[in-house]
């Protein structure tokens, strides 16, 4: 309180004096372009917590507690989404701005690196979590691994989806995204009241999965139809969601912990690198370029 009181006595006559001359046409087109993200950010609060709020009248809160703290494992990935964001985006930007003319064979090979590292670490989690899960923390904590493999990897598709949103902000085009994040928001919320009163949390983590799935996918599909310059290597990226989510992949992470299924998880987990390795160390590389710059 006293600060205010300080900052009104220093700063009375700076106030009076100043002049506030507001542009009105530039402030018209930031509220264009600002107001549908304000209205987005909403809207993926909604997203993101819809599932918890209808797991509310339907399942126990010991459940809710532990579906919460996975959500909470998997947002790890969901910071490194964002710290790459905040990286990527200023990038982005001035390479869109340059007159470079590989500057969309640049993005697409970027989202590419981008989505094999973080299904890499989401891999990571999906198929050694159970392990870290049991001998670290307490018994209690154990009913964890249940959920952690589909939010991680809804995660992914969230991480897409933040890249894809780049050039529709780029573009100017904003007033279409909440619209998508509407659509996944609705499609969450109608298929958690569906199945979480027949199958409970379980329920919640598969469509957390398939929502983020389907708002990533709607994205690349209009960014294909809108703009053809952006060309992405669909069939690469279908190959790396195949990795994070496939029978054999969920077979392994509900089986008991053995030596002979940790043997299968590693693996599979090599294999994975063995098919993206160069995207991966390409992936490490430009983020160490972006960090020196």
């Amino acid at each position: 309180m006293s600060r205010g009181y300080l900052f009104i006595f220093f700063y009375i006559s700076y106030i009076c004096n100043a002049d506030i001359n507001i542009n009105y046409v530039k402030l018209k087109k930031a509220l264009a372009l600002g107001f549908p993200i304000a209205i987005n950010s909403i809207i993926s609060i909604v997203l993101n917590f819809s599932d918890r709020i209808i797991m509310a009248k339907f399942v126990s809160l010991e459940k809710i507690g532990v579906y919460t703290l996975a959500y909470t494992g998997a947002m790890l990935l969901y910071i490194f989404i964002f710290s790459f964001e905040d990286a990527w985006q200023p990038m982005f930007y001035n390479l869109m701005d340059s007159s470079n003319s590989k500057k969309y064979s640049i993005i697409k090979k970027m989202l590419t690196y981008f989505t094999v590292f973080i299904s890499f670490l989401c891999l990571l989690g999906q198929l050694f979590g159970k392990e870290i899960i049991i001998f670290i923390l307490p018994k209690n904590y154990n009913d964890i691994v249940t959920y952690l493999p589909y939010v991680l990897g809804g995660m992914v598709f969230y991480g897409v989806y933040h890249f894809m949103a780049n050039i529709l902000t780029y573009h100017k085009n904003t007033k279409i995204i909440p619209l998508f994040t509407f659509f996944a928001a609705f499609l969450n919320i109608v298929l958690n009241i569906i199945f979480i009163p027949k199958f409970g949390a379980i329920a919640a983590a598969i469509t957390t999965i398939i929502s983020y799935f389907v708002l990533a996918i709607s994205l690349l599909i209009f960014i294909k139809i809108k703009y053809k310059k952006y060309m992405f290597n669909y069939k690469k990226l279908t190959i790396v969601f195949l990795g994070i989510l496939n029978p054999m992949l969920l077979w392994l992470v509900t089986n008991q912990i053995s030596i002979r299924i940790f043997l299968f998880k590693l693996i599979y987990l090599l294999v994975f690198m063995a098919f993206f390795y160069k995207e991966g160390l390409n992936f490490i590389s430009k983020v160490a370029k972006m960090k020196k710059a």
